[in-house]
Parts: C-alpha cells; structure tokens; sequence
C-alpha cells in the first residue's frame, strides 16, 4: 500500500458522471452550446485582437490573485498592451503575470499547430517551470520538479512527497482514458469535465514547492482550449475561481470530506463558467454594436 493510499484516501481516480442530476446536464449543454456560438461569432480582426488582449489580463490577474494579492485588470492590461508605466515597486507582480501569459500563449500556440489533447506529466513539469520562471523562491523549491518536502493545502496536506510522481503519472493515465472520450456532439461537454476534474486533482496533490493552484488552473485551461473552447472563453473558469474566492476553497474542502465525491465542486465550477459565457456573450455584443455603429456612414 503507497502512503497516500491511507493519508489521502478521496483520491481514487473516480467519476461516476452518471449520478450528476439535471441541473449539472443543463449546465454543461449551456456551456457547449454558448461556446460554440461564441467560436463561430465573426469578429473584425481588432475586435477579436481587443477581446483577447481584455481576457488575457482577466484571466492572468484571476490566476495569480486567488491566493495572494496581485495586480488590477486595469494594470494588467496596460502592462500586456504598453500603454502605461508600469510600477517599479510591483515588478514582481508583473514578472508573475508575464509568466501565466507566457504558458497561455504558448499552450494556445501548440493547440493550433495541431497538439493532441493527451495530456503528460511532462506538460505539468513544463508549465510549473514557465509559471515560476525568474520568480523568488524557497531554497528548497526548483520550478518545474516535484517537491520533496511536506506542503499544505488550506486546512490539509499535500499527498505524501513520495507518491507526487506516480500520482501525478496515475492522474495523466486517467484523465487521458476512455472515462472522458466524449460521445459525438459532446465534445466541449467532456472537455470541461476533463478540465475541472485535472484541476481539482492537481490541486490535491500539490505536487510541486511554489505554483500548485496556478499549475492546475493553467492546465484546466489547456485541456479546454484544445476541446475547442476559445482563448477569451477558457479564461472564464480561473475568473470565477476568483471572483468567488472564498466558496472556490470550500468547495475543494468540501469534496474531499465528502471522500472524493467532486460532483458538486464541478457543478460549481461549470455553473460559474456558464455564467461568466452569459456576460462575455453580452460583452462583445456590446462591442460589436459600438465598433459597427461607429462605421456607419453618415
């Protein structure tokens, strides 16, 4: 018997997707279908150029702000955009937000050269390494390797040290197997269930020294751009993580005492995506009306 097998017991590798009820259904077909509508939008060039720079500093600010204070929206995308000084005195609040930017960037990139959607451990290591990269760390932290000592997750612990590279090989197997093959038509459905399940997952384990939360969060969103959600789109989980900070940690908290029962953590999370495709819906009608009644001649 491994360690975490008895330290760590809700981490069994289970979903047993048919015991969702109708609310988590009607969310997910919400969610693909806003989606999709979403994606096939035709959007003049600056328009789709603005939408992607506004929810490229949204999602990076909602990624590195959960847990610690971070930058404004505002700030982040004067910084992405140059338009403003940036702070001295925050230099390393932007080195942070560069670095999210940067694995964003390169995970979109590698999706429309054709990547497939298997995920490795390899992806894991290589994200923690961009996340942490020229950041200030612990002696005993190196970017992109597992740790080797004890790390605490709000209220618990991280799995045993030891264990972090098979559970994080076990947790590739399984999300990479037929349990998330989506059905036809149900691609972007499966695709967030692939993506919230890594993403809690992850964040159980910790399995690196600094970067855990963020990790995970990043590669939630590479496994949704590669179902097909859009960059904007696949920004709007870590937003709502953030905007609801403090029920983000009860819900993991609350999944694990339930002995690894994450439906209602998804639930949560798709409910919160759903909505946040509702507003982004709205916000870039809002733009195109201004941008095509701004060119109307007179």
């Amino acid at each position: 018997m491994k360690t975490y097998e008895r330290t760590h017991p809700w981490l069994d590798f289970h979903l047993d997707i048919s015991r969702a009820d109708y609310s988590l259904w009607r969310a997910l077909g919400e969610a693909q279908t806003s989606c999709e509508y979403i994606a096939s939008m035709p959007l003049r060039p600056a328009t789709a150029q603005m939408l992607y720079q506004i929810y490229l500093a949204k999602g990076t600010v909602a990624t590195t702000s959960i847990t610690t204070k971070g930058l404004t929206e505002e700030e982040a995308l004067q910084h992405f955009e140059a338009s403003a000084a940036d702070c001295p005195e925050k230099a390393h609040l932007y080195r942070a937000i560069d670095n999210i930017a940067a694995a964003s960037n390169d995970v979109l990139d590698k999706v429309l050269d054709g990547a497939q959607p298997v995920i490795t451990v390899q992806d894991m290591m290589r994200l923690n390494s961009m996340i942490l990269q020229d950041l200030e760390l612990p002696d005993h932290v190196q970017g992109g390797q597992f740790r080797d000592q004890r790390v605490a997750v709000p209220d618990t612990l991280g799995a045993p040290a030891e264990d972090c590279s098979y559970l994080t090989d076990k947790l590739c197997g399984w999300l990479n197997s037929g349990n998330f093959y989506p059905p036809e038509g149900l691609s972007t459905v499966y695709g967030l269930l692939r993506a919230v399940v890594a993403h809690l997952y992850l964040t159980w384990i910790h399995p690196f020294g600094e970067g855990n939360g963020r990790t995970a969060r990043l590669l939630e969103y590479q496994i949704m751009v590669s179902s097909g959600v859009t960059s904007p789109a696949a920004h709007l989980m870590s937003i709502h993580y953030s905007d609801t900070r403090d029920e983000y940690v009860r819900q993991i908290l609350a999944a694990l005492k339930e002995g690894g029962d994450i439906l209602t953590f998804i639930e949560y999370a798709v409910q919160g995506f759903t909505q946040g495709l509702r507003d982004q819906i709205q916000f870039i009608h809002d733009k195109q009306w201004f941008v095509d009644w701004h060119n109307v001649d007179d």
